[in-house]
């Protein structure tokens, strides 16, 4: 079975997901961006990477070439990682069978993606989660043709940040840390989160480290704010956030119900930091209230703080939770289990081509 990964960029799930497939018996080649992040992973493992200039262009005058580079290539399934991959690939594949798999992380599907998808003739969609399964299923994508493959991770791969690493981003020696990180959109309710942190009491002195870009305008407002609590550090998009995060007694993530999963909750637990997150979406399926971290409904800063108190002020908590978010990562967000979930749904799409089953 020959198995042709596309992607824009890698991250670093998908990086030893792929190495680890090739390592069970996969045929894989994968083709990447210019960045060919992670890609190192991949060729570690004898595997070929072609990097690719992608582009969503109706029209391409390179687009030849990657049909010639696909077409010696002669994949069985061909595994999109995003969008504009999967549309590039698909413009380039030349006629005849072939059996796709696109990767989706967020719970919507917009109309022009539900139309990409129906046009590549898409057979599987790979769902970050039970909430993102859940959502397209609604939507009318045929139970059959839709698998939920957590990312799985491994332990071994992370190493926190050292203490000189915090202080150049300006935290106080020995500071308490809660860390967050994402791409801060609206639906991510980092206002909720400022609030909930500024009704914690100043003893004992916890620090909140927020990373990540801020696309949202009133947490931007709120991060301008020189009247911001000294104990809220905004320091942007970080390089090694995971590392940082690692560093951190809490992480917290107050998205509402459009988080698919949330990797940066994954990296936290998988370095032994338990969480608190909201109760709806992707998030709720890591974390369970009261084994790997707490819960609290999305949008409530009161809710939020009380779990974000209870959590700094109690240590034996705290610790049990931490050794249970790590046994989490370990056993059902692994990254074995991934791959035998991915070589399943290879087995499965091919054996559905050979009986000639309907695509969606």
């Amino acid at each position: 079975m020959r198995v042709l990964f596309v992607a824009t960029q890698l991250d670093l799930p998908e990086a030893h997901m792929i190495a680890g497939l090739a390592r069970g018996g996969i045929d894989a080649v994968t083709i990447v961006g210019p960045t060919r992040r992670h890609a190192s992973i991949v060729e570690a493992q004898g595997i070929p990477v072609h990097t690719w200039k992608w582009s969503r262009a109706f029209w391409s005058p390179r687009r030849g070439a990657l049909r010639a580079l696909v077409r010696d290539l002669r994949p069985d399934i061909v595994h999109a990682f995003d969008n504009t991959a999967l549309y590039e690939t698909w413009k380039a594949l030349p006629p005849g069978p072939g059996s796709w798999v696109i990767y989706r992380g967020a719970p919507f599907v917009s109309w022009r993606s539900r139309r990409l998808y129906r046009r590549c003739g898409v057979t599987r969609i790979a769902c970050l989660s039970s909430t993102v399964r859940a959502e397209i299923e609604r939507q009318g994508w045929p139970a059959p043709k839709l698998a939920t493959i957590y990312k799985g991770h491994d332990p071994a791969w992370y190493r926190a940040a050292t203490p000189d690493r915090l202080a150049a981003l300006g935290l106080p020696p020995g500071a308490r840390l809660v860390g967050t990180a994402a791409r801060w959109r609206d639906w991510k309710m980092g206002p909720t989160l400022v609030e909930a942190f500024e009704r914690l009491p100043a003893e004992p002195e916890v620090h909140l480290l927020f990373i990540g870009e801020i696309s949202d305008p009133a947490l931007d407002r709120m991060a301008r704010d020189p009247a911001r609590s000294r104990r809220i550090h905004f320091v942007g998009h970080q390089a090694d956030a995971t590392s940082l995060l690692g560093a951190c007694e809490i992480m917290v993530m107050p998205s509402n119900e459009q988080e698919g999963l949330c990797k940066a909750v994954l990296e936290a637990m998988a370095q032994g930091v338990p969480a608190v997150v909201s109760n709806v979406g992707g998030p709720a399926e890591i974390v369970r209230d009261g084994v790997e971290g707490l819960l609290a409904p999305p949008g409530d800063a009161a809710a939020l703080a009380a779990a974000l108190r209870r959590m700094t002020g109690d240590d034996a908590l705290r610790r049990a939770c931490a050794a249970r978010a790590l046994e989490r990562v370990r056993t059902a967000f692994s990254i074995d289990t991934t791959i035998a979930k991915y070589r399943a749904l290879y087995d499965d799409m091919l054996a559905d081509a050979a009986g000639g089953r309907s695509t969606p």
